[in-house]
């Protein structure tokens, strides 16, 4: 038995599909849901796809970054990087839920640098896979604002 993992696209709420059985394309028998597909007049397999939404940090609209993080309630949660001059006292995420923290922050265009800080330890975002090194060797997360 062969089967592939792939990385469904966010736009996709459901997957059609068929299997080879003994050399036979069918159905999946293990699978209860059944859909004609119009085009083919072949009946298919189908799974939906139900996806929790994990809040990142984004760009949702032009120029203006939404900054999120997760963690514990009540903390201190500050943002410093190449835009602040890696000041981290100039700008606070708000805590918008129990240990949700958020901040909206305009952006002009181009690639920014920065970290999360929690008392004086900081920290890459959680939320974005983009990270470089700083030139003073610190690991930071980037985002790029076009």
């Amino acid at each position: 038995m062969f089967f592939y993992i792939l990385e469904v696209p966010k736009d996709i709420s459901s997957v059609s599909y068929r299997l080879i059985i003994d050399g036979l394309w069918t159905v999946d028998p293990m699978n209860e849901k059944k859909v004609l597909d119009k085009d083919s007049n072949i009946t298919m397999s189908r799974v939906d796809m139900f996806r929790e939404e994990i809040p990142s940090t984004s760009i949702p609209t032009e120029n203006y970054v939404r900054f999120v993080y997760q963690g514990k309630p009540g903390q201190q949660i500050r943002l410093g990087g190449t835009f602040t001059n890696w000041d981290s006292s100039i700008y606070k995420l708000k805590e918008t839920s129990p240990g949700f923290y958020e901040l909206q922050l305009f952006l002009p265009k181009g690639t920014h640098y920065y970290v999360y800080y929690n008392g004086i330890a900081s920290f890459v975002d959680p939320t974005n896979p983009e990270r470089a090194f700083t030139i003073d060797g610190k690991n930071a997360s980037v985002i790029t604002v076009e």
